[in-house]
């Protein structure tokens, strides 16, 4: 055979398939069977893709490329990514990178906060098209859930990742869109419950997004409720 038309395999890839199995071999004799499987997920994988990694390192919400990101479950965010558009407006229970996102994502985004320090931290990194105000939780009035309808505006989505879900919830449908939706975060957790029967019973359908999320090595869980005709496209 002409050495023009021979199949060429580099010599990398070749000590590559050669070394792998004889390294596995290795380390389940002596026993480092789970340091192989995690240095193999360090190279490739979703882990690394979505940027779980980085975000674990840096001790925040961010992906592969160190931007910030909301902490939601990782397919309900590859979900949102390919969905929400610069026409939405956004409200959120709960600041964070998932404000810095949003911005990025869609038209404006309102959030509110309880925690003073945190609140300060966040607002300093704020562009043009968002805003977050303080609101100290609990207070006797529930000024926390009702600050979504402050400027009496409406918005695509809302955002319940922060203090006294369940009493945002009524608050949160008085501020939808006809075609919003809420993402509820968390959404695994009992005590949510009455909040869900109040969207139920409002017409909203459940669509559960389970999986890993940023920071934490445990399963998760975000749900989006939503409507026929929804902004999403559900």
């Amino acid at each position: 055979m002409d050495d023009d038309t021979s199949p060429f395999i580099p010599s990398t890839l070749v000590t590559s398939m050669l070394l792998r199995p004889l390294l596995k071999a290795f380390a389940l004799r002596v026993g480092l069977l789970d340091w192989y499987y995690l240095a193999s997920v360090r190279r490739e994988g979703p882990l690394l893709e979505d940027g779980w990694f980085r975000s674990f390192y840096e001790g925040k919400c961010v992906d592969r490329q160190g931007e910030p990101v909301p902490w939601l479950t990782y397919p309900a965010l590859a979900f949102l990514t390919s969905r929400v558009n610069e026409g939405m407006q956004v409200f959120e229970y709960g600041c964070g990178n998932g404000t810095l996102w949003w911005a990025r994502h869609a038209r404006s985004v309102s959030a509110v906060e309880n925690d003073p320090v945190w609140y300060q931290r966040v607002r300093a990194l704020l562009p043009l098209n968002a805003e977050v105000c303080l609101q100290p939780f609990p207070p006797a009035d529930g000024a926390y859930a009702r600050s979504i309808l402050a400027d009496e505006e409406r918005y695509h989505i809302v955002v319940i990742d922060g203090s006294d879900r369940v009493n945002c919830a009524p608050y949160a449908l008085e501020a939808l869109t006809p075609d919003g939706v809420i993402i509820w975060d968390d959404s695994e957790r009992e005590e949510y419950g009455p909040g869900f029967d109040l969207l139920t019973q409002s017409g909203f359908r459940r669509l559960p997004f389970e999986g890993m999320t940023q920071l934490v090595s445990v399963k998760s869980e975000t749900s989006i409720f939503y409507r026929d005709g929804n902004c999403l496209g559900i």
